[in-house]
């Protein structure tokens, strides 16, 4: 057999095998086994650092609640997410706990509250759900100040000494004929 005859022969089964790859080709793009998706990463915890190796966030569960938390470049936190069935955002200082919260929870309704860089100082903002909404001034855990909505459109402004004694408060009348009184 001639070099001439067996390129004939060739080209048959070349045409072929490019035919038969070209249709293999396209049914498993058209059926998605060659895909273009990127990878799914499973996890119950992330961690993201810097350059520096330094811890900057987390991602994870603490208990059933999931959690963000951003660390500054010392790598203490400074912010933390967290969502269960009562979804919060906290800014933190140091050891001291939140300075700032943000929530919602079942009992008392949405809330805000800003705290001093110590700790004592407390203004708390909140809309609970067995009262009407409120705004607190606290210091060392007792309210100072506040001013909320009663049942009924009471509303009520009371200044109160540590010991929890109202040493001063304001109230409007709940009904229209209670004013006339």
């Amino acid at each position: 057999m001639s070099n001439d005859e067996s390129r004939k022969v060739l080209w048959p089964q070349v045409a072929f095998a490019l035919g038969l790859g070209a249709a293999i080709g396209m049914v498993a793009v058209g059926t998605n086994l060659v895909r273009n998706d990127p990878p799914v990463v499973r996890s119950q915890r992330f961690q993201l650092v810097d350059a520096n190796g330094t811890l900057r966030g987390e991602w994870g569960f603490k208990g059933s609640s999931a959690e963000f938390l951003v660390y500054d470049t010392a790598g203490i936190p400074r912010i933390r997410i967290a969502c269960d069935e009562n979804p919060a955002i906290y800014v933190l200082k140091n050891d001291a706990g939140p300075v700032i919260s943000l929530a919602h929870t079942k009992k008392d309704g949405a809330w805000m509250r800003l705290k001093s860089d110590d700790g004592t100082g407390v203004l708390t903002a909140r809309t609970p759900n067995d009262v009407g909404p409120m705004l607190g001034v606290f210091k060392n855990g007792y309210a100072g100040a506040a001013m909320r909505c009663l049942e009924d459109g009471v509303s009520e402004f009371f200044l109160q000494d540590a010991d929890m004694k109202s040493v001063w408060r304001v109230a409007t009348p709940a009904k229209a004929e209670d004013k006339a009184k």
